[in-house]
């Protein structure tokens, strides 16, 4: 299950070397993608050289904050509030990923929803004018419901 995406640039994995069983986080990208990696003992020493430990801090800060917010939006909230942030989400990624998931794909990829479910609530909302796909691809989404 994808737990979070994010948008260059971006810097993954600064906090894992303070994570035990950090290798059991992995990155996958959905577009053509540009990377370097660096060891935590390259990525300390150099956030030493630089003195930029207060960048760093606010940086893990945000990282923590984005986490929360992904969390508060998968936690204790009905299958349809879930579908309605997932299709939010997904509007408002960039045309080029939005063209090459289905909705329904991308929705499965970051909640545990049943296909099923999933397309219950697509077929309401797309007959409610809450949103437009064309072969399945988000297109557009009006001002969805807060409650189905």
């Amino acid at each position: 299950m994808v737990r979070s995406s994010v948008k260059a640039p971006m810097i993954l994995g600064l906090s894992n070397q303070i994570i035990s069983d950090a290798e059991n986080f992995f990155f996958t990208t959905e577009t053509v993608t540009t990377f370097s990696v660096i060891s935590s003992l390259e990525a300390t020493k150099f956030i030493e050289s630089e003195c930029i430990w207060e960048q760093a801090s606010v940086f893990l800060a945000y990282t923590m904050w984005h986490l929360a917010e992904i969390n508060t939006k998968l936690t204790e909230l009905t299958p349809y509030k879930m579908t309605r942030n997932q299709l939010i989400n997904l509007m408002n990624e960039p045309e080029e990923i939005r063209c090459n998931i289905t909705a329904v794909q991308y929705i499965q990829e970051y909640t545990k929803l049943s296909l099923s479910g999933i397309m219950r609530m697509s077929v309401h909302l797309k007959a409610g004018d809450y949103m437009k796909l064309e072969k399945g691809c988000l297109i557009n989404i009006g001002n969805i419901p807060l409650k189905f």
